[in-house]
């Protein structure tokens, strides 16, 4: 929200400092990362203050800016930016934060030259100005980069020896200065910068390739004795091959390998990847995306091996699970190979979810033995609660509440106690035995579950259910209403204002929704951590100018901790900036949000519901006859706002559309509706609301479950509403069939409702009229 005051003590956000200056400053001697300037702040909490952080595309002189940068027109954004500097003559501290922006953009367009010379300009401020820029240690570090890109190898090195030692990112400083020693023919300095960098962060930036020069340079002898550094030179060569398998062919690692076994002398050398070691390089080709080739080395890999070890029998029937091949078999292999490993339990638990659909009784059977080979598994309570299940689909109901309601007894450390007695309850329920759901519904509440836990207000709200079934109108009366005061704006707090405003009349539910935003006030503030000031304020100017992976960085060396009301704090100028995944991680884990946003407690709700991309968002859902808290809720739910976000699906962009979903979609309307087009804000935006307002539009009266037709298409919610007609909604959306969409639905139904009560009231009216029965 521009020129908008945080209400966490306030939080005043504008534009930071940093300094002006055009001109190319060669390298200086290295000193401490300079102090940022000094700038405004604010006390948010006793004795902590945060920086003003501003956002270039609420600038008035920056006009276009945000619709460059939303359209990937980096080099657009890159020459507004330098336009703006030369036209607009804007103060020192602006001019500083827009040359290294404009660096950013030019970088991203390819224009490495361009980059280059930006970076050099923030440089320059930072030495023009005694009070220093705060990022010219990360100027020089890109502007390494740049010319790393051009080509210019001594400029490289000429950048990287003037970053200060202390400097947060050092290991990408070495990773640069040490390539460039590499360009220019001197590999023996280079490898020695590499492998200092390797020994501290053995998986750090553009590990395998320095691990190539490093391994490389040790069988040539530019680090002494070729045999002595033989040994390490083998190591670095078997990690490529062993955890980065896609990369090791284009590093050569198999030669490399084999030359340092050469100098070894040791006639076993060098030997085929050992079976664990296999393992491992299907678990790198699963990381990298690549299922099929996983499949295929797991498979060639048990086959070679005399004595295939549990993991790669696991591993190997989790890739064949990606392909969408039949893996129970491959299951039953690892059961068998694991029988004495502690890897058993993961093998029995996927082998049994394996079997789940044609081969129940084996799943159960692979359940059952979980958890009598591992009770105190984290595993077992999850298969207890599959396994009853089975035994439910298979008719045994009386089994299936056996296993369940003594579930809390048996695991009472399990995670999945409240959801075992919940499905007992459910159950009972859709068969109209309400009274027989009043124990495992109370039982929930004693397993000492925190108070805002989702399985503490689903039960709260089904007592009320049973009170009211039961005739018992008070009670009912009285547990909607404490739901609707403990559960701001979750899914059970609406099911519990539309069965109150059912039974008392619309007003009462009116009277109980606001005495509970009258309740909590404004507790008192627990102590806040001390944090480095220095580590703040430069945690500020890199949020400025986009650099946002490093500004957090700087905040965690600063001392900040996730959750609580100062990470809500930053968590909302994260969002200022365009950050809004980085700012909804950050505020979502506090306990701010057990208190309806009102007071000191909207900010917190504002940085976990923040308006991304507002203004795309507004007109597309008007467009498209949709309520905006809607397109909002879905918006977070697919992606948290991650413009460029892809699903293992294959679904892209913010509202996580499939190719040829979009390409449907998009018919008519001119918009790409290819992988690169979907990672466009304003595209995506266009297209997912389009779709949405769709399927809305072929529900009619259950557009509630546009959200279930969202995630699993509308054929499959007609299918549920054909075969249950006239069940209750919240039992309808209890028991919706895919477990993600269950959640999802609920999921996007909360996020709607936060959007509506802090940004759009009038669109409450329509989540306080959900259907009683699903239409």
């Amino acid at each position: 929200m521009a020129g908008a005051r945080l209400t966490l003590a306030a939080v005043v956000l504008s534009v930071a400092s940093c300094g002006g200056g055009l001109s190319h400053a060669p390298p200086r001697r290295p000193k401490p990362m300079e102090a940022p300037p000094s700038v405004a702040v604010v006390e948010v909490a006793p004795g902590v203050t945060l920086p003003e952080v501003a956002s270039m595309n609420d600038d008035a002189r920056l006009v276009g800016l945000r619709e460059k940068e939303r359209s990937k027109d980096f080099e657009g954004a890159a020459r507004l930016l330098s336009d703006a500097r030369g036209r607009a003559a804007p103060s020192p501290e602006a001019s500083c934060a827009w040359a290294y922006a404009e660096g950013r953009f030019a970088a991203l367009a390819g224009n490495h030259p361009a980059a280059q010379k930006a970076y050099d300009a923030v440089v320059q401020a930072s030495e023009a100005q005694s009070s220093g820029c705060g990022l010219a240690a990360y100027a020089r570090l890109r502007a390494a980069q740049a010319a790393a890109r051009s080509g210019q190898w001594d400029a490289v090195i000429a950048y990287a020896k003037a970053i200060p030692e202390d400097f947060l990112l050092s290991s990408e400083r070495a990773v640069a200065e040490g390539e460039a020693y590499f360009a220019k023919g001197d590999r023996a300095a280079g490898a020695a910068l590499l492998r200092k960098m390797l020994a501290k962060e053995p998986m750090g930036p553009r590990w395998v390739d320095s691990s190539a020069k490093v391994a490389g340079a040790l069988v040539d002898g530019l680090l002494g004795e070729p045999r002595e550094g033989a040994r390490e030179a083998y190591e670095l060569a078997t990690r490529i091959l062993v955890s980065a398998p896609k990369f090791a062919d284009v590093h050569n690692a198999s030669q490399l390998r084999a030359r340092a076994a050469e100098l070894l002398k040791d006639p076993a050398l060098p030997a085929p990847l050992k079976p664990d070691e296999r393992a491992k390089e299907v678990q790198g080709w699963l990381d990298s995306g690549d299922a099929p080739r996983a499949a295929k080395e797991a498979e060639a890999a048990f086959r070679e091996a005399k004595a295939p070890p549990c993991k790669l029998a696991i591993v190997r029937a989790q890739a064949l699970a990606k392909t969408k091949q039949p893996s129970d078999l491959a299951w039953g292999d690892a059961i068998t190979l694991c029988d004495t490993e502690p890897e058993l339990a993961t093998a029995l638990y996927g082998g049994g979810k394996a079997s789940s659909s044609k081969k129940p009784d084996e799943a159960r059977a692979r359940f059952q033995k979980l958890e009598e080979r591992f009770p105190k598994n984290r595993l077992a309570d999850d298969a207890r609660l599959l396994g009853a299940i089975l035994s439910r689909d298979a008719g045994d109901d009386a089994k299936f509440s056996q296993m369940l309601l003594t579930m809390p007894d048996d695991y009472p450390e399990g995670d999945m106690r409240a959801e075992a007695l919940f499905r007992v309850a459910l159950e009972r329920m859709r068969k109209g035995d309400y009274a027989g759901a009043l124990v495992p519904l109370e039982r929930t509440l004693s397993l000492g579950l925190p108070a805002r836990h989702t399985a503490v207000a689903r039960a709260s709200y089904f007592l009320g259910r049973v009170a009211e079934e039961a005739g018992e109108r008070e009670t009912a009366k009285k547990r909607y209403e404490r739901v609707i005061t403990d559960f701001p704006l979750t899914f059970p707090m609406l099911l519990a204002y539309r069965r109150l405003a059912e039974q008392q009349g619309g007003r009462a539910a009116e009277r109980a929704f606001e005495a509970a935003q009258e309740l909590g006030g404004d507790a008192p503030r627990p102590a806040a951590p001390s944090l480095d000031p220095s580590g703040v304020s430069r945690a500020a100017r890199l949020m400025e100018v986009g650099e946002i992976d490093a500004a957090k960085r700087e905040l965690a060396r600063a001392g900040l901790k996730e959750g609580g009301e100062l990470s809500a704090a930053f968590g909302r100028l994260f969002s200022k900036v365009g950050a809004f995944d980085v700012g909804v991680a950050l505020a979502r884990k506090t306990d701010l949000l057990a208190h309806y946003p009102n007071g000191r407690w909207r900010a917190a709700w504002e940085a976990t519901y923040p308006r991304a991309f507002d203004d795309l968002v507004r007109a597309e859902a008007k467009k498209n006859g949709i309520p905006v808290s809607l397109a909002f809720g879905i918006m977070r739910e697919e992606s948290m706002f991650v413009v460029d976000a892809k699903s293992v699906a294959n679904a892209f962009g913010l509202m996580q559309l499939i190719l040829p979903t979009a390409k449907l979609v998009a018919q008519g309307t001119g918009l790409p509706f290819d992988e690169t087009g979907l990672k466009r804000a304003d595209v995506n935006v266009a297209l997912g609301t389009r779709l949405l307002g769709q399927l809305r539009g072929s529900l009619g009266e259950a557009r509630a479950f546009a959200p279930s037709a969202y995630n699993a298409g509308a054929g499959a919610v007609g299918r549920w509403r054909n075969e249950r007609r006239g069940e209750s909604f919240d039992l309808f959306v209890e028991a919706i069939p895919y477990e993600e969409t269950r959640n999802y639905q609920k999921r996007v139904l909360q996020s709607q409702a936060a959007y509506a009560f802090l940004y759009d009231r009038g669109e409450l009216r329509e989540l306080f009229e959900l259907p009683l029965r699903a239409p």
